[in-house]
């Protein structure tokens, strides 16, 4: 079994939010390290530092302990970036986009790198990314957001 944690998934384990408690649930069901593709460092590490910046006191207080579970967990080896296919990638996430809408490109390109990197899991609160996934014939957790 190789899980996929899509960014938001990721987020919800990183820092207190909601859906931190069910991502935490599913998440132990799999043995770390935790596999993560480039785009997710790019995306955590882009979004946390922008968050340390914001007005807002709360928000920037989340991004600060994200960030430092990030940087715990990467050098404790719990995530661990690797190299993707990603011609294959991109050119999935084209093909996806002809049949499944999203109002993001990486609502895509999460679900194809999962697809061609023999990933068997799809873990994500994102029901256009969930579409995706189902479509690149992985299997959903949670299994239903209701």
């Amino acid at each position: 079994m190789k899980p996929y944690l899509d960014a938001g998934f990721l987020l919800s384990l990183l820092g207190r939010r909601p859906g931190s408690a069910k991502a935490n649930d599913l998440a132990r069901r799999f043995p770390a390290p935790f596999r993560l593709t480039w785009l997710h460092a790019a995306q955590i590490e882009w979004g946390l530092r922008a968050g340390l910046k914001s007005p807002d006191s709360h928000r920037s207080a989340w991004a600060k302990e994200a960030l430092n579970t990030w940087q715990r967990w990467t050098l404790e080896s719990v995530l661990r970036v690797e190299d993707s296919d990603w011609p294959a990638s991109f050119v999935r996430a084209v093909e996806l986009s002809r049949v499944c809408p999203a109002r993001s490109l990486f609502l895509l390109l999460h679900p194809a790198l999962a697809g061609r990197n023999e990933f068997t899991h799809f873990l994500s609160f994102d029901p256009q990314a969930r579409a995706a996934a189902l479509v690149e014939g992985l299997r959903l957790l949670p299994a239903s957001l209701d």
